[in-house]
């Protein structure tokens, strides 16, 4: 069997082994075409996620810094609370107690973080007992122990000794 094309064809001379090979330069054109692209995408790609973690790198410190307020929260929120109750005992029983139960009071939150304890002040003379609350963080969170708020009777809070503040970040 003759593969040649006739010379007469409209198409031109060649044989069809010629022909196939003009598609596979077609192909092979089109594939490296195809590469190229995929290449800049892969750059683009790339340098879109370097920007990301340039970004992230720059962020951390802040992130830590929000992660340790949001637990302080906790010790604010409680001390509030824990005065709150003392009020309403003190308002029934004109006296301060570091009762918890008597207090009914109990520390929320997903994960207590805090120690909380109240201490009694010497009451002003002719006045009401006086109390000072604290909460204090403890150790189960190395980065965290240390940090101590207190709310005393006028209803003050004070961060004794701030860890968010601390060059650690």
């Amino acid at each position: 069997m003759n593969t040649d094309i006739p010379s007469g064809a409209p198409m031109g001379t060649g044989s069809l082994a010629d022909a196939e090979g003009v598609v596979l330069v077609l192909q092979a054109r089109a594939l490296r075409r195809r590469l190229r692209l995929l290449a800049r995408v892969l750059k683009g790609l790339l340098l879109v996620g370097l920007c990301a973690a340039c970004a992230s790198v720059a962020l951390l410190p802040r992130a830590g810094r929000f992660g340790c307020r949001s637990k302080q929260s906790e010790a604010k929120g409680n001390l509030k609370a824990l005065y709150i109750a003392m009020q309403a005992y003190r308002a029934d029983h004109d006296v301060s107690s570091d009762d918890f139960a008597a207090l009914d009071f109990a520390p929320k939150g997903h994960k207590i973080r805090y120690r909380y304890v109240v201490t009694d002040v010497d009451p002003a003379p002719g006045g009401a007992a006086g109390f000072v609350a604290w909460a204090i963080a403890d150790d189960s969170d190395p980065a965290h122990a240390g940090d101590a708020w207190c709310i005393d009777d006028t209803y003050t809070i004070t961060n004794v000794h701030n860890i968010c503040e601390v060059d650690q970040w």
